[in-house]
């Protein structure tokens, strides 16, 4: 870890003055943090997974922002939108946001209803290339009836639109009009490289492919951060993290590698925390190659896997592979759903029904080819690539060769336009960390208007019975009720397996243990920073 100064009583880092130096402010210290993914924009709509939880938390507002939990909290709303306070409609196609006053950017303009009707237009824009458009493209109209109310008006009662407009479960926090409207598109324009935004830290400098520095924003309606400083260092390999941990190049991370996880702990004054958040590490099935078109073939292949002996090699324990599903479908998870277990000898059975019959090689065959498929999957970390080999493995065993792809985690997530081999398809078997909502709402992962290049469902799943059970949970208020009709989508999902849930993501923070105020936050591990 980094080394602060000698002195003790530098060591109190950002806490306020220390007892042996009453009447001085503490040092400007800026937190460096080692950050996987390149960032190719700033601006909140062309972010997601990893890069949108930390830019986003960081140098943006939201309406609301959810607790792990489930249950949100206002952030520029006043309050959560309910059937209750009137917030939501009777008819449940109406919701009412009344915002904050006074909450203003970072260049002294104010917030306002315009700021938030402008930037779900922006979300529904077909001239924004942007990774998806759900939930903003569930949305009829946005109306501002004054400067301080949102009336959002949604083409079919909703459920889960309040838990996923304009938080960040959805890639997306509130733009400034006034900087903004002028551009018919957003997708090259300056604020991308340098924005300005409402949320506690500025950006100060962006140097591509290097770092960002965010620095407090004094004038944060929530009250000013407490940490003077922080940069995001870009670092794609999680062995030179650990090795710049170490020599005090880099003050901690947020998502560490967790098969790093027994070193992280032989750091000296490092505080390692390790928790479950919504997401998964997934196989996904490209349901438009042959033979994946298959649900038997994906079955076979499924049962081929052992998820429990593939997470306790890669993660030598730190992650394991139960809850696996827990980890896409949130609070709303049926342990007894009907993933595929592994089994050998089922999926040995089920690839000789297929006609794939092993040949003296081993290899299996079937009109004159071998069984020989794709898997494409992100070497942004060690724990990536060695999953990769022991599935190699353990498809080999079954008389299947599996083809290694690896990609920078940049490209491996880019867009169509931008040549993403999920986005396009180019791949038949991908190994996928999903960063999920807290809210149960699988929409942007198995609806069919979802699919691939439109969408995040990479695996091209569509089923008119599983979208039908999403529109029944969108129009099913009651958190009870709600979990009754998800449970069922995943049994119908889980049946077909279009992906196989391999195990529950994990948060591995490695910060000072002189760090005071910072709790774990698996979901948003940028959330709590103001606080630190």
């Amino acid at each position: 870890m980094r080394r602060l100064a000698v002195v003790p009583c530098a060591l109190a880092f950002v806490l306020a003055a220390s007892a042996c130096a009453p009447h001085r402010a503490p040092p400007e210290r800026t937190l460096r943090l080692a950050f996987a993914e390149r960032l190719n924009s700033l601006d909140p709509i062309y972010l997601s997974g990893a890069n949108g939880s930390a830019i986003d938390a960081l140098a943006f507002s939201f309406l609301l922002r959810p607790r792990p939990d489930g249950t949100l909290v206002p952030d520029i709303a006043l309050a959560e939108p309910t059937l209750v306070n009137g917030g939501i409609a009777r008819d449940g196609r109406t919701i009412t946001y009344h915002l904050r006053r006074g909450v203003r950017w970072q260049d002294g303009a104010p917030l306002t209803s315009a700021d938030v009707a402008f930037t779900i237009r922006a979300l529904q824009s077909p001239r924004n290339t942007i990774g998806s458009r759900d939930p903003y493209d569930r949305i009829e109209r946005v109306e501002t009836p004054d400067v301080a109310t949102v009336r959002v008006r949604v083409r079919t009662p909703d459920a889960a639109i309040v838990g996923l407009l304009l938080t960040p479960d959805t890639n997306a926090a509130i733009l400034p009009s006034h900087l903004l409207a002028r551009y018919a598109s957003l997708d090259r324009v300056p604020f991308a490289s340098m924005p300005v935004g409402s949320g506690p830290y500025r950006v100060t400098r962006w140097t591509r492919g290097a770092s960002v520095r965010f620095e407090a924003d004094r004038d944060y309606f929530a009250g000013t951060p407490h940490l003077p400083a922080l940069e995001l260092r870009y670092v794609p390999d999680t062995t030179t993290t650990l090795v710049q941990l170490r020599t005090g190049e880099l003050d901690g991370v947020l998502g560490a590698d967790p098969a790093l996880f027994a070193r992280y702990r032989e750091l000296p004054d490092a505080r390692v925390t390790n928790v479950p958040y919504t997401g998964a590490t997934t196989l996904v099935f490209n349901m438009e190659r042959a033979p994946l078109v298959s649900r038997t073939m994906r079955r076979a292949l499924a049962m081929a896997v052992d998820a429990a002996t593939l997470a306790r090699q890669t993660y030598r324990g730190a992650v394991p592979a139960s809850d696996a599903s827990r980890g896409l479908f949130s609070y709303a998870d049926d342990p007894a759903a009907p993933w595929p277990r592994f089994d050998a000898a089922a999926a040995s059975r089920a690839l000789d029904k297929l006609g794939w019959t092993r040949a003296s090689s081993g290899v299996r065959r079937k009109d004159g080819r071998d069984l020989e498929l794709r898997m494409a999957f992100s070497n942004a970390s060690a724990a990536m690539g060695t999953a990769a080999v022991l599935l190699q493995e353990q498809f080999a065993r079954a008389g299947i060769r599996l083809a290694l792809q690896p990609y920078l985690a940049t490209q491996f997530y880019a867009t169509a336009a931008d040549g993403g081999p999920l986005a396009r398809g180019r791949f038949d078997i991908a190994l996928v960390a999903y960063s999920a909502d807290v809210d149960p709402d699988e929409t942007w992962l198995v609806a069919c208007r979802e699919r691939a290049p439109s969408g995040f469902n990479w695996a091209r799943y569509c089923n008119a019975e599983a979208d039908a059970l999403l529109r029944d949970a969108s129009r099913t208020f009651g958190r009870l009720r709600r979990i009754a009709v998800v449970r069922r989508l995943e049994r119908t999902v889980a049946t077909d397996v279009p992906f196989l849930p391999l195990w529950q993501s994990r948060e591995i923070d490695v910060v000072p243990r002189a760090l005071a105020g910072f709790e774990p936050n698996g979901a948003l591990p940028y959330a709590g920073a103001p606080r630190w």
